[in-house]
């Protein structure tokens, strides 16, 4: 998020890909790609 953001996105960037990760899983193409942003370990 640093090179599109500047250094504002650098301190948004665990929020922004939270939201990301949430939107992702919510639609039904998005979910393999939320798989790719989620804890490993939890499943």
């Amino acid at each position: 998020w640093g090179w599109l953001l500047g250094p504002v996105g650098m301190l948004l960037s665990v929020p922004l890909t939270i939201i990301v990760k949430i939107a992702l899983e919510q639609t039904t193409g998005g979910q393999s790609i939320a798989v790719l942003l989620s804890d490993l370990n939890k499943r």
